[in-house]
């Protein structure tokens, strides 16, 4: 599933609860009440999200590492597991998020949801506003540079839609 044209500011409450936008809700269609896995990142101070179909395949790739026993491959391993939940939405139309990954994140009430490919990011919204803002102000001089990536890309199919 793509989740490139969620970029959503919501509200968690006191018990981790996220009622989710209904632009979310449309998004998810039929897969809204099946099961999810939300872990925190391991490049930023945010969770992921992923349907578990596609967690699913990331672990069966994960799984391929050929040396596991060289510590470099075995703590990649451990880092993309750490603080692994499965969650399902409730009948209405909440996820509740473990308070240990709420606190691990920083959540606070106010949060944005944030789609990266494959998988939902959940920031605290000032956190996500600053990462923003820096990630444009330390690349301006490579942001022609990265769009012009995108230009070299194949030719995007309908089937990509």
């Amino acid at each position: 599933m793509d989740f490139l044209q969620v970029d959503i500011a919501c509200k968690i409450d006191e018990k981790g609860r996220i009622l989710l936008p209904i632009e979310l809700r449309k998004l998810l269609g039929e897969n809204l009440y099946g099961s999810y896995i939300v872990k925190p990142s391991i490049l930023y101070d945010c969770l992921e999200l992923y349907p578990k179909s596609t967690w699913q395949t990331f672990i069966a790739k994960l799984s391929k590492i050929k040396r596991p026993s060289v510590k470099k491959q075995a703590d990649f391993i451990r880092a993309m597991r750490y603080g692994v939940k499965e969650l399902t939405i409730d009948n209405n139309d909440r996820l509740t998020i473990p308070k240990e990954l709420v606190v691990k994140a920083g959540l606070s009430k106010e949060i944005q949801l944030s789609g990266a490919i494959d998988k939902i990011e959940i920031w605290d919204k000032q956190k996500y506003e600053y990462q923003q803002e820096l990630f444009l102000s330390s690349t301006e001089n490579d942001l022609n540079e990265l769009l012009g990536e995108l230009d070299d890309l194949d030719t995007v199919t309908e089937e990509q839609i």
